[in-house]
């Protein structure tokens, strides 16, 4: 660092000047760390020169208290776009480089519940390059901006991360799917399946299961009754009341049962088949399922399920084929 300097009309002014001048350069030399030895000659009183002559007073900045490194602070999430439920505990990572002395944080514009306001490292005892770990949970949705900022050195420095918190899936229960049962369509011939039940999230209660519909593979309906146009029932589908309360028809259904699900248990509830009339030909039928939630309490609700019967054709022999 240079300063020109010009020599005021007389030599006792340039002298005092000349002093003055060095006073401020040790002055301001002793702020930014730097040692009167770190003046070269050139700083010392010149009581020698002329009238109106300029000299350069230099300054070598060989001080370690000078920073010349780079200042930096981080934070991130573990998992990238971190989204979290309500009250779920989560943890934000940081570290820093340079000589940040305090690190603090800061939650933005939404009013965090472990954030705002925090001294991330009051006895500076966090070491620059070193990872840190913070966690808590927010009990409000929303997505929240977590800032974090170092100070003590000449400049601020700062870095932020969001997390999104959505709240958590209600209590539900699903089922497990039926995919097909076959039976033959000779009259009399039996087949059975079950139908499970489980507990989602939690979710306990009562579950109204009923029979709402038969339809062959072009979506003819039979109805619940399973009857022909004759108003003959072809199979008989009952839904099984030894494990579950036979509850009857409900919401204009047909065959409803009751069957109560306890917090991540699973119910089981068996289907008897048993053909009443002859089928001729191989054929397809879709048993649809409505299953309604009684106690109010389930996010999906109602819900729908299906299965299929593959009924093998019956062609009854006739006397002269014995």
């Amino acid at each position: 660092m240079k300063t020109t300097y010009t020599k005021s009309s007389s030599r006792i002014t340039a002298l005092i000047s000349g002093i003055f001048m060095i006073a401020l350069l040790v002055v301001a030399g002793g702020i930014l760390g730097i040692g009167a030895d770190s003046f070269t000659p050139e700083t010392s009183a010149q009581n020698t020169i002329t009238q109106n002559e300029s000299v350069e007073f230099t300054l070598n900045a060989t001080s370690s208290n000078i920073n010349t490194g780079t200042r930096s602070v981080s934070i991130w999430t573990i998992t990238p776009n971190l989204e979290v439920v309500t009250n779920e505990n989560f943890s934000l990572r940081y570290t820093y480089t340079g000589d940040v002395k305090h690190l603090f944080a800061d939650d933005g514009e939404d009013t965090s519940d472990f954030w705002n306001g925090t001294d991330l490292d009051p006895d500076n005892n966090l070491n620059s390059g070193q990872v840190a770990t913070i966690s808590g949970s927010e009990s409000d949705v929303g997505t929240y901006t977590y800032k974090i900022k170092g100070t003590g050195g000449v400049t601020q420095v700062n870095d932020e991360v969001t997390v999104k918190v959505s709240a958590p899936p209600r209590f539900n229960f699903d089922f497990e799917p039926i995919t097909n049962v076959d039976i033959d369509g000779r009259p009399g011939a039996t087949s059975s399946i079950n139908l499970i039940l489980e507990s989602v999230n939690g979710y306990s209660g009562t579950i109204d299961v009923a029979i709402t519909d038969v339809l062959d593979e072009n979506d003819n309906s039979y109805g619940p009754n399973f009857e022909d146009e004759n108003g003959d029932k072809l199979i008989n589908i009952v839904l099984d009341e030894s494990s579950v309360t036979l509850q009857g028809a409900s919401n204009n259904q047909f065959a409803a049962v009751q069957a109560s699900l306890s917090s991540g248990d699973t119910a089981t509830i068996p289907i008897s088949l048993q053909t009443m009339r002859p089928i001729n030909e191989d054929a397809e039928f879709r048993v649809q399922i409505r299953m309604d939630d009684l106690s109010n309490t389930a996010d999906d609700d109602p819900q729908f399920g299906e299965f299929t019967i593959n009924a093998d054709g019956f062609a009854p022999r006739t006397i002269e084929e014995f």
